[in-house]
């Protein structure tokens, strides 16, 4: 199955391509508030391989380190959530 992934030209994280934008191998981490995930799957539509759902629809885990050659997908994730309910915290050792 061929998936339309829009790439934005300012992002970091897609120097590499969608799913291999490693820029150093450092994993990312991302968090995401249960009290405004409402479920739509947008998330996990746009990288299933990040956001996993439970039964009902809503993101598993509330906050995850992802590998480095997903970190594209996670990012896009984030964006295509119409609830804001994902934060793209960054690259580990980057936070502070």
């Amino acid at each position: 199955m061929t998936r339309f992934i829009p790439v934005f030209a300012d992002d970091p994280e897609v120097a590499g391509g969608i799913g291999g934008g490693q820029v150093d191998g450092r994993p990312v981490l991302v968090r995401v508030s249960p009290g405004l995930c409402q479920g739509w799957g947008a998330c996990h539509h746009f990288a299933g391989e990040v956001y996993h759902l439970d039964a009902d629809g809503k993101v598993e885990h509330h906050v995850l380190e992802v590998p480095a050659e997903h970190a594209a997908l996670a990012r896009l994730g984030a964006i295509a959530c119409p609830e804001g309910a994902i934060q793209y915290l960054g690259r580990v050792g980057d936070l502070q």
